[in-house]
């Protein structure tokens, strides 16, 4: 069995979104009695609707850009079908008036190149309302490197005055 091995996203770390002056990182994550991640508030992970594995988004102390947390999705095999895992924001209202963009950071943690592939999503919907969602960004696991990056994304116009949310999404099908 390949071993296992962690991509982590540093996202949001800062994770500015200029429409709202917002920035958000990862230090108020927690971890329940249960050993589940609480997210900061508003925030959710998911597994999509074509998940065949078991692993979602969570939260690591061992790396992050900045602070002392990360949010993180490690690789994991399925058997069959496709892993699709969703981090989500809280919602938000984009307006041109403030700029609307946001920029996080992120790397992977190895240097095998699996084969998965990275999106960043939007929808107007709720947060587990998966066929909503649209790309505003997508790329394969070669375009990440393993030292941290900074990317920014510009919210488009359509979406101003409309409550959103944004999903960092991880598709793999190893």
């Amino acid at each position: 069995m390949k071993k296992i091995t962690l991509l982590l996203i540093g996202l949001l770390l800062p994770f500015s979104m200029l429409s709202q002056t917002w920035s958000q990182d990862f230090e108020s994550i927690s971890v329940d009695g249960f050993g589940a991640v609480v997210w900061p508030e508003g925030w959710a992970a998911f597994n999509g609707p074509t998940d065949t594995g078991n692993l979602e988004w969570t939260a690591s102390t061992d790396d992050a850009s900045d602070g002392a947390n990360s949010a993180f999705i490690s690789y994991h095999a399925v058997d069959v079908g496709l892993s699709q895992d969703f981090l989500v924001t809280p919602q938000f209202t984009p307006s041109q008036a403030d700029a609307s963009t946001f920029s996080f950071m992120h790397r992977r943690s190895y240097t095998t190149l699996y084969p998965t592939d990275y999106s960043i999503k939007i929808t107007t919907s709720t947060q587990s309302d998966f066929d909503s969602y649209v790309d505003l960004a997508a790329w394969g696991v070669e375009d990440f490197g393993t030292t941290w990056e900074s990317f920014s994304i510009e919210i488009p116009t359509e979406y101003y005055g409309i409550p959103v949310h944004i999903a960092f999404v991880h598709e793999n099908n190893d």
